[in-house]
């Protein structure tokens, strides 16, 4: 039988949540049709691709759109087209909604990969250590919640046996962001192959999405036209030379807070680009070296990282955390060596640090890593003040992301018993969930 007074507070404790969430509704349409931020990128495209996907990576002609085209496949624009049905305003508030929906759907999805029990431990540590990722996501009306929802939901549906199911949003998330690509040969490596080529074929059914309106508007024909050209626009625009020639120039360059390997190996070797936005400081921090090796040699950091992960996932593959916590190994690399690794990007460590709490449950290791990530990696989002802009140019929050890579590599491989098994907080991975239809 309820008690009245925990009902009571249970009611006004959801009419407050209902509350801030209208408020965050009201506020972040207004802020998003004041300030150009990505949102308005991705509502012109998604009105571009409801008109048939036609110029989809041209110039932006949209006024409130200051920001620049169109980065990620086509997909997305797909997914984001029918707000544009919407009157502007209500569209970003749906797109408010939708942002806090996909963050109570990643943190519950990190919950069950980890096999905590309590719902509040992970949540808090997740919001802690995530803090400034979340809420920069939220500000600019970023895509990263959606990719981590799917990835978490993915990887999870995967573990429980739902091979089609969690192959079809891990293929999802590839084409939203491309970066997610990085967990199929996560998914070879630990001798899942049936999951691998289930999320391979996806892949290829879901390139055909923006038929959804390129037929309608343009006929059968031209319709499956305008879908190879999406693809070949996005090969030769976007992806060629941000791979080739490691050019971000246009795209916010090398600056701080781009916390990519390749940008931050460049303000510290490279030759010229604003170290931040905030300083009129130009590379290189510390010395010029050869330009091949100023511009590939964050790049080939990160791919030796990618090549660990992997020999990790490898390695142990035996347990649902460690296989866990291979993947978010794996997707961090790839974080590190793309050439923009904005701090809301951080969102989709999720699978990494949701199996990683599961491990260091009940130790300093809960307090202390949200706390470093706090001061060296989220207060330089701050570069109003000068000395936090210097420690973002210098690369604190690359390197204390880089440190906790490590940790989680460590406690991977070699098994430290760092958890506490007497807080009552640690299950066996997904035995909530095992056997759960509903799950």
């Amino acid at each position: 039988m309820p008690v009245p007074g925990h009902e009571h507070r249970r009611n006004l404790a959801l009419v407050g949540a209902l509350a801030v969430i209208g408020c965050l509704c009201v506020y972040l349409q207004w802020w998003w049709s004041h300030v150009s931020l990505d949102i308005s990128v991705y509502w012109e495209a998604g009105t571009r691709m409801r008109l048939g996907g036609a110029d989809l990576y041209a110039p932006s002609v949209d006024p409130a759109n200051h920001v620049g085209y169109y980065i990620y496949p086509p997909f997305f624009s797909v997914l984001f087209a029918p707000l544009t049905w919407l009157p502007r305003w209500a569209g970003y508030a749906t797109w408010t909604l939708a942002q806090l929906a996909l963050m109570f759907a990643t943190l519950e999805g990190g919950r069950r990969i980890a096999g905590i029990q309590h719902r509040r431990n992970l949540a808090l540590f997740l919001l802690a250590a995530l803090c400034g990722a979340l809420w920069m996501n939220l500000v600019e009306g970023q895509v990263n919640l959606l990719v981590a929802a799917l990835v978490c939901w993915g990887w999870l549906w995967i573990e429980n046996g739902r091979t089609l199911r969690g192959a079809l949003l891990l293929a999802a998330a590839i084409h939203v962001k491309v970066i997610p690509i990085v967990l199929l040969p996560v998914l070879i490596m630990q001798g899942r192959f049936k999951a691998a080529a289930a999320t391979l074929a996806l892949c290829a059914a879901l390139w055909l999405a923006p038929l959804v309106f390129a037929i309608p508007a343009e006929g059968i024909e031209r319709g499956l036209e305008r879908n190879v050209t999406l693809t070949r626009e996005y090969a030769g625009a976007v992806a060629a030379p941000r791979v080739k020639a490691q050019d971000t120039g246009s795209l916010g360059g090398i600056r701080a807070p781009n916390n990519g390997l390749p940008a931050t190996w460049q303000r510290w070797f490279g030759h010229g680009g604003r170290i931040s936005a905030a300083l009129p400081d130009q590379a290189p921090l510390i010395a010029s070296l050869p330009l091949p090796v100023a511009r590939f040699g964050g790049l080939a950091l990160a791919a030796l990282l990618g090549l660990v992960a992997l020999a990790a996932a490898r390695l142990r593959n035996t347990d649902p955390l460690d296989r866990a916590m291979a993947a978010g190994l794996a997707l961090m690399a790839a974080m590190f060596g793309n050439l923009l690794f904005w701090p809301h990007h951080m969102c989709a460590s999720v699978i990494l640090l949701a199996p990683l709490y599961a491990r260091i449950s009940g130790t300093r290791w809960a307090l202390a890593i949200p706390g470093a990530l706090f001061v060296l990696a989220w207060m330089p989002i701050g570069e109003q003040v000068e000395a936090l802009a210097w420690m973002g140019a210098w690369g604190t929050p690359t390197l204390v992301f880089l440190a906790l890579w490590g940790l989680c590599l460590w406690i991977t491989l070699f098994h430290p018993r760092l958890r506490a098994g007497a807080d009552g907080l640690y299950s066996a991975p997904h035995e909530e969930t095992r056997g759960n239809p509903a799950a």
